[in-house]
């Protein structure tokens, strides 16, 4: 069923139960009942307290009626960190359009799910480097620290044409694969790439996902502008039907969920290819998150998956 998340806040909320939980605003409103929030343009004089959209006044409204679904892990609500009900539910729904293994919901940014694919690389296979763009995001260098996996970088192609960085090709990736060869030191774990970049570049990887895995290298993508490729409609391919293992997606970016929503996808095949990786991403997943998730933001994840599947996210 669609949208179960925020029904389940919504049967929470109609209960009315005394909130002996987090947060401690307890679902109640800070103004009057008698406030409306409604499309009229001015207040006519006849309905009391009548916000006009886009005031100051209208935006506190709007704040106090969204109190009483800010719940916590409450009786029915799931958990995200050991989802079973709703939110595993919500999960499955995103799994079948992406084409996942797995899908996770994250409410810490495409950030946290950068950061848990590298720690659950370096817990899967051990210490070890990275291969990655030289223009990567920051959040790659944080997870870089945390992980404790080194960095090795390849040059991307540069377009005159596009005054831009392309995203890494197999040509660059071989190129700079070699050369870790020639200087007798091991493969990285992991090759990373960024596809689409943030100027909208895509590149086809189904070529990169078969040469990396036959050399026992793990295939993440920072695909955090491209969730709506999962519609097709002549868009670039997702990496998730390229072969990659790991997919971080920014589905405020590019679709209808609020501001620092996510999701890290597990690709098929990739727990055949590397046996515990799931495992690891959850652990991981449960080490960069917040202990207290905000449901707002989780049933806008929700909300997102379910407008891309109805025709096509038009």
């Amino acid at each position: 069923m669609d949208n179960g998340i925020i029904r389940a806040a919504c049967s929470y909320a109609r209960r009315n139960p005394v909130r002996l939980h987090m947060p401690g605003h307890k679902g109640r409103k800070a103004l009057p009942e008698s406030t409306v929030i409604t499309s009229g343009a001015s207040h006519d004089g006849r309905i009391p307290h009548t916000l006009v959209p886009g005031s100051l006044e209208w935006a506190e409204a709007l704040f106090d009626e969204v109190r009483a679904l800010d719940l916590t892990e409450a009786p029915g609500m799931d958990n995200l960190h050991y989802p079973t009900g709703c939110i595993r539910e919500a999960e499955r729904r995103a799994e079948a359009l992406f084409g996942s293994e797995r899908s996770h919901f994250l409410v810490n940014g495409a950030t946290s799910g950068i950061q848990a694919a590298l720690l659950a690389v370096r817990m899967t296979l051990g210490e070890g480097t990275v291969l990655l763009p030289r223009n990567v995001h920051k959040s790659l260098v944080s997870a870089m620290v945390f992980s404790g996996l080194e960095p090795v970088f390849a040059w991307p192609e540069y377009s005159p044409q596009f005054n831009d960085y392309m995203p890494l090709d197999w040509p660059c990736l071989e190129a700079a694969l070699d050369e870790i060869e020639m200087r007798g030191e091991p493969l990285p774990k992991a090759v990373f790439l960024i596809s689409p970049t943030y100027s909208g570049f895509a590149r086809d990887i189904s070529r990169v996902a078969r040469e990396v895995h036959a050399r026992g290298m793990t295939l993440v993508v920072d695909e955090a502008h491209g969730p709506h490729f999962a519609i097709g409609r002549g868009l670039p391919r997702p990496a998730l039907r390229q072969g990659a293992d790991l997919v971080i997606h920014g589905l405020h970016k590019t679709t209808i969920a609020y501001t620092q929503t996510a999701m890290l996808h597990l690709g098929t095949g990739a727990n055949s290819r590397f046996p515990g990786l799931p495992e690891a991403v959850e652990e991981a997943l449960r080490a960069v998150q917040t202990t207290s998730p905000s449901y707002i933001l989780m049933a806008s994840i929700e909300q997102a998956v379910a407008v891309l599947n109805k025709d096509g996210g038009r």
